[in-house]
């Protein structure tokens, strides 16, 4: 039965076993819309701006693993999806972004919308596929979904014209995908894997997101303590193994891990690419026997040499391995990585022992603040200072997928949109978004949707009254010469009332606590704006001041 290209696409969809279509509409997305208004098994989350769109679907598919589905307008309305599509390519997430077209016969005519959106995605988009025939929707979409999620995981485009979704036709049929095979050599390399690690007196495991997208958490756990190895993580990874296990020893930035990783003398590396953030600008020394495991070819080496690269899913691997190893004893390294955690969990109480000040210490905030979260809870920051406090060791995460920031693009502004699509995915946990008050005011219009569609959501301020890390950078290597990074910033708890939410200006640190519970309690968004003191640094911001004092080629960054 012929049948629209609208209702091929709804269907095919459906088949995918998409629930969600992040969206905004328009006219020329309209045949779409109009049949989801009737469609029960996909609900429409409506932005205020396209780029809130892409943010919630990396939200989504950071919390799933699934792929976010956005809908959009040709012209502005796709090209406002570009930077969370372009942190999703830089980050391995899967994503459908489906932009409409304007009609074939009027590109070149300077006709309304008329945009090259196929040149502009092409560089942060994995694949694109064009629809030029109602009868092809169906298997153009189930291509476009194996591919975001095969192999390294990315965002696909799927362009298609108003006329496509209008025309009738009877759906071709799918094509069968045949399995892949692994290559002939995948066995002599697992079993060296296996011989380097079973000769190793002092082995350590550094973890990728990879490992959490390869649903591979289990047999990371197994085959760390078969080895009693040491774990760390890239940024993204965290609570792969909980950071309160006794060898989890977490990011590479925190105390003594560079010490410990130095005297490693084999290190299994799981899914990741050893980015710049996670290994402090590729100033980690890993040792000379690296085992690199990767479903992506191109980063086998690609920042660090390796003693041997497995271009196979990690959870295969590791179950594999886990029958190759040999049980042993903690080594040296073991005690060490122990020592270094109890000496800062001292530390660290001496520090919360102290009588609070006001505005706060960013750090007390903080680890007060993750004190009174449970801990499922999905936390989504901005880049920039929210994002540093929260990477700092006395931040415990818990469990996989309950940290959601940005590894390589480090975008600002996109806390609370990808925290709108982290309630989609799981609307019976808690979700709270970090935010500066620089990066808030990017995405407030978003209050709206979260209040149309009911989503209580939990957003703590930091307001220092600056763009802190550019101001602090101003101070130390520009003669306090600032431009720029002073903020007008408004009353941000009245904003939200001023919506339909609910907002509170902290008055003093004891506050802080019985708010959070009521806005964990909520049912409906709860805004808290927090003064922090900015004079107070991440010791990572001042540690990258004080080694650009002394190497001026090093990048700052944020």
């Amino acid at each position: 039965m012929k049948q629209s290209g609208a209702k091929l696409l709804v269907e095919a969809l459906k088949t995918r076993g998409v629930k969600h279509i992040f969206g905004l509409v328009g006219a020329q997305t309209m045949p779409v819309y109009d049949l989801l208004y009737d469609e029960p098994a996909i609900k429409c989350i409506f932005g205020r701006h396209e780029q809130c769109l892409s943010y919630a679907c990396e939200g989504y598919a950071k919390v799933t693993g699934q792929p976010g589905v956005c809908l959009t307008e040709p012209g502005a309305g796709a090209t406002n999806l570009l930077s969370g599509v372009a942190a999703a390519h830089c980050d391995s997430l899967p994503m459908i972004v489906i932009t409409s077209q304007i009609p074939i016969n009027m590109i070149g005519k300077n006709a309304i919308h008329e945009c090259d959106l196929a040149g502009v995605f092409r560089p942060v988009v994995k694949e694109q596929f064009m629809v030029e025939q109602a009868a092809e929707m169906p298997a153009v979409i189930d291509q476009a979904f194996d591919c975001a999620l095969s192999g390294r995981p990315g965002p696909v485009q799927v362009i298609m014209t108003t006329a496509t979704l209008r025309q009738r036709a009877e759906p071709k049929p799918l094509r069968r995908r045949e399995p892949q095979k692994e290559p002939a050599e995948f066995e002599i390399k697992l079993q060296e894997a296996a011989r380097i690690l079973n000769q190793a007196k002092e082995p350590i495991i550094y973890a990728g997101y990879g490992t959490v997208q390869a649903g591979a958490v289990s047999e990371l756990h197994q085959l760390a303590e078969k080895l009693s190895a040491p774990v760390f993580t890239s940024l993204p990874a965290r609570g792969v193994m909980s950071e309160d296990h006794p060898l989890c020893f977490g990011m590479l930035t925190f105390d003594g891990v560079g010490e410990i990783v130095s005297g490693a003398d084999v290190c299994l590396a799981v899914g990741t690419r050893f980015s710049e953030w996670s290994t402090e600008g590729w100033r980690h020394k890993f040792p000379e026997n690296l085992i690199q495991i990767d479903l992506d070819p191109e980063v086998i080496g690609l920042n660090y040499p390796v003693k041997l690269g497995l271009v196979a899913d990690a959870k295969l691997v590791l179950q594999r391995l886990l029958n190759l190893v040999s049980p042993r004893s903690p080594g040296t390294l073991v005690g060490l990585a122990k020592q270094f955690k109890a000496e800062h969990a001292l530390k660290l109480e001496k520090f919360m022992a102290q009588p609070p000040q006001f505005p706060l210490n960013p750090l007390w905030l903080l680890v007060t603040l993750r004190r009174c979260l449970p801990p499922d809870a999905i936390i989504v920051t901005d880049a920039s200072g929210a994002q540093i406090w929260s990477c700092d060791q006395c931040f415990t995460v818990f469990q996989p997928r309950t940290l959601l920031q940005s590894e390589t693009y480090q975008e600002i502004g996109s806390s609370f949109q990808m925290a709108i699509g982290a309630k989609v995915a799981a609307p019976e946990r808690a979700v709270v978004c970090i935010a500066g008050d620089g990066g808030i005011m990017y995405q407030l219009g978003e209050i709206a949707t979260a209040l149309a569609h009911k989503m209580p959501i939990l957003i703590v301020i930091l307001n220092d009254g600056y763009y802190n890390m550019p101001r602090s950078y101003q101070e130390e290597f520009y003669e306090s010469r600032y431009i720029g990074v002073e903020l007008n910033n408004p009353d941000f708890a009245g904003l939200a009332k001023a919506f339909g939410a609910e907002g509170h200006r902290l008055q003093s640190p004891d506050q802080l606590v019985p708010l959070v519970k009521q806005g964990l309690s909520a049912d409906h968004l709860f805004l808290i704006d927090v003064p922090i003191d900015y004079r107070i640094l991440p010791e990572r911001v001042k540690k990258r001041i004080e080694q650009r004092k002394r190497d001026p080629s090093l990048r700052l960054g944020r």
